[in-house]
């Protein structure tokens, strides 16, 4: 398997950009990942590539801690996450049809707890098809448009 990883950092900004081949045997695709974050934590955006040929289905899955509650909001187009404390973050997705599933968290030595996690679907579409998404704090949001 080839991995490629590179990650910059300028003024507290963070970039990775990674790639790997694993699923190219099996699935005839590869798969890129672009990250940034702000200095502050509070919106993260990803851009997910998968190259190869069409006709097969993707799934981009977010796992989620079990004590995050998620629901779909925005006609299906984002996921609100609220944490115990109140406190709520949306990811938004473009490119594929979301949908809330049952998963399993492992964060614990030999324990498996029921979790959540946002899953984005849909097909692969000719040979490069492109997921953008943005997880960013609630509170945010609103202090911007102030």
């Amino acid at each position: 398997m080839h991995v490629v990883c590179r990650r910059e950092e300028l003024d507290g900004q963070i970039w990775i950009d990674a790639s790997h081949d694993g699923y190219l045997p099996k699935l005839g695709v590869t798969h890129r990942r672009r990250l940034y974050l702000t200095p502050d934590g509070e919106d993260l955006r990803g851009e997910d590539i998968v190259e190869g040929h069409g006709g097969a289905n993707f799934a981009l899955r977010f796992h989620l801690h079990p004590d995050v509650d998620a629901s779909l909001a925005q006609s299906g187009t984002a996921a609100l996450l609220r944490l115990p404390s109140g406190q709520g973050w949306r990811l938004r997705i473009g490119g594929g049809a979301l949908s809330i599933e049952e998963s399993a968290y492992l964060g614990k030595r030999g324990q498996v707890q029921r979790t959540m996690q946002v899953v984005a679907s849909g097909p692969l579409e000719g040979d490069e098809t492109i997921l953008r998404w943005a997880l960013m704090r609630e509170d945010t949001k609103k202090r911007q448009k102030r």
